[in-house]
């Protein structure tokens, strides 16, 4: 920086003296200004303005003309006291000198913002190139500056949500390490985690503004508040980016996106990067740049076409999807590149979906061409197929059938038409019968659940008493309306849980209904088969375990009755009133009030297992079913 000529204090006259195109200030706030303005009217410009001399256009005739290097704010609010001159430093400075001084002067400002500090940190960085260097010009940590000018890659989302104050500092910069697509998503989620997915990031933030506008005027009803920093760090972990272990391509290739990096040196890997992901729990190398992840699967897919391109005589390549759909495609008739293919095809310059092209063997029949995919067969949320097939990607070639009407490979568009879909009459019966089947499945896999966890429950001793009736308890739904399922299969279900002995079967059995998920509660309802439960009765089959010597501990205590010992105890005291005890126990008959009480009890007991949709372990527990 060039040394100043002169450190006089000049008058210098307001119209004379002209902002710099390199201010980085360029909005000023009307109150600040009408305070600073009203404190000049009365004390005068305390600090003078920096300057610089500014050549005069050709035809100025207006007098030697400066350059505003420090000092705007003050120059606009003498205006508007109504001064006519400024006290001014005159310096002599290059345009770099210029810029580099305006900008520390801004800097030291005490309400300079995060996103002004990120940009003034920039405008240095690019002129030093080094974060060190820009540190020690401005007297800041290095660190401070780097997490600064970290904030540079904000989306102007993000920029908006900082500079209205929706979200801090620390949320800022969470989001800032993410790619373009990925911190939108991100601070959609920390603004209204409940907004849908049809709801833009730019409606949910105007949205809250408003909400914080009514909040600092007194007139909202209900205080807001973002999602807190460590809860949007949390969000980051489970949901953001995508695993590397997804992508069909190399991850060691830098031509796909010649201006990006190879995967497994890419800035926005978490693996590659740990400067900058090191606090982030994420195990699997994952690629914090959708937008980047997505260029280079396009990409990917189109050299995939034009390798699998062949000479004369081969159909076009097609387009496929994993998406499912039912619904006809659009046709061509005239296929150019395969003249007299068949007439009806669909159109393979349209990316088609799974049902409107059937995977096919070579030469099954006289319509099979290759077909390229261009997506995932998962639904996309971290790599999970949902179904325990193998994940298909992008780029792979596949024989197909995608001709409409080919007698050897229909399409469910066509299986739909000709089962007369919509007009059909319903199959009450069946449907009934479907749905008994799905609750018998739903009871059989509660059965073995309360089973398996009354059968683990027996080995804990590892765990203080006090903490696991907490950690059980928890396990429940928090409001009693949600809880009604639970009770109904096991009353007294809380009692059991706060009183029962850690090694009684009671408390196993209340343990596994506290675990038990309501969809499993609620399988009358369902209206299509449960692949999760399948999958749970064969795993738990497979290890040889179907959970009857749990269920058979209860049978244990039965002879234990206290009904039996009542009747013992009162033949040995009792010599005064044998006459009334003799009958009871030479017939064996019980007295009416006695067969009132117990069969108000099983009717209970028939009513708690119904409204849980299960059926009575015994059949003779049904009050309807023969003499009580």
């Amino acid at each position: 920086m060039t040394a100043p000529a002169a450190t006089e204090i000049s008058e210098l006259g307001l119209e004379f003296l002209f902002p710099s195109p390199e201010n980085a200030r360029k909005s000023f706030d009307p109150d600040q200004m009408r305070e600073l303005a009203d404190s000049i009217h009365g004390q005068g410009i305390l600090t003078p303005l920096i300057v610089r001399n500014l050549e005069s256009p050709e035809g100025w005739n207006g007098g030697p003309r400066w350059e505003i290097v420090a000092g705007h704010r003050r120059h606009q609010a003498a205006k508007l006291a109504g001064l006519k001159t400024a006290p001014c430093i005159i310096r002599n400075l290059t345009d770099h000198g210029a810029r580099e001084l305006g900008i520390i002067d801004n800097l030291q400002r005490e309400d300079v913002g995060a996103l002004e500090e990120a940009e003034a940190f920039g405008a240095l960085y690019d002129v030093h190139g080094s974060i060190p260097d820009v540190a020690a010009r401005v007297s800041k940590d290095v660190a401070y500056v780097a997490k600064r000018l970290r904030l540079r890659s904000l989306t102007l989302a993000g920029q908006d949500a900082l500079r209205e104050r929706l979200i801090t500092v620390d949320h800022a910069l969470l989001l800032a390490r993410l790619g373009g697509e990925e911190q939108d998503a991100a601070l959609k989620w920390a603004l209204d985690h409940t907004a849908g997915s049809r709801t833009g990031v730019e409606a949910v933030l105007a949205e809250r503004m408003e909400l914080r506008k009514k909040q600092e005027d007194g007139s909202g009803h209900w205080r807001w508040e973002p999602q807190s920093a460590q809860r949007l760090k949390e969000h980051i972990e489970q949901e953001s980016g995508r695993k590397l272990s997804r992508a069909p391509w190399s991850l060691d290739d830098d031509t796909l996106i010649p201006e990006a990096a190879a995967c497994n040196a890419c800035p926005s890997n978490t693996k590659a990067n740990t400067a900058l992901f090191s606090d982030l729990a994420i195990e699997e190398a994952t690629c914090a740049d959708g937008c980047c992840f997505e260029a280079k699967r396009e990409e990917y897919v189109l050299r995939r076409i034009e390798a699998s391109r062949a000479g004369d005589g081969t159909p076009r390549i097609a387009t496929l999807s994993w998406k499912s759909s039912s619904v006809k495609p659009a046709t061509c008739f005239n296929d150019v590149q395969n003249p007299g293919y068949m007439t009806g095809t669909a159109n393979p310059a349209k990316v088609l979906r799974q049902g409107q092209w059937v995977e096919a063997k070579k030469g099954s029949c006289p319509n099979v061409r290759t077909g390229i995919t261009v997506d995932w067969s998962d639904d996309g949320s971290r790599g999970y197929t949902g179904s325990g097939e193998k994940l298909r990607k992008p780029g792979e070639a596949l024989p197909v059938c995608i001709a409409v009407g080919c007698k050897v490979h229909p399409k469910a568009y066509e299986e739909q038409k000709s089962a007369g879909a919509g007009h059909a009459k319903r199959d009450e019966a069946a449907e009934k019968a479907a749905q008994e089947k799905r609750k018998s499945e739903a009871i059989e896999e509660s059965k073995l659940r309360l089973a398996v966890a009354a059968k683990a429950i027996e080995g804990i001793t590892g765990i203080p008493e006090a903490a696991l009736r907490f950690i059980v308890l928890a396990a429940l739904p928090d409001w009693e309306e949600a809880r009604k399922p639970f009770t109904a299969l096991m009353p007294g279900l809380l009692k059991t849980l706060r009183e029962a002995k850690l090694e009684s079967v009671e408390f196993a059995q209340g343990i596994a209904v506290a675990s038990l998920s309501r969809h499993f509660l609620t399988a009358g309802e369902w209206n299509g088969p449960n692949e999760g439960r399948k999958e749970f009765l064969a795993e738990i089959k497979r290890l040889g375990y179907d959970g009857s010597s749990a269920w058979a501990k209860p049978a244990k205590k039965a002879p234990a009755k206290p009904a039996k010992k009542a009747a013992a105890k009162p033949a040995k005291k009792a010599s005064a009133k044998p006459a009334k005890k003799a009958p009871a126990k030479k017939t064996g008959k019980l007295s009416p009030e006695t067969r009132k009480r117990i069969a108000g009890a099983v009717k209970k007991r028939w009513a708690n297992s119904k409204a849980a949709g299960m059926k009575p372990i015994s059949e003779d527990d049904d009050p309807e079913g023969g003499d009580t």
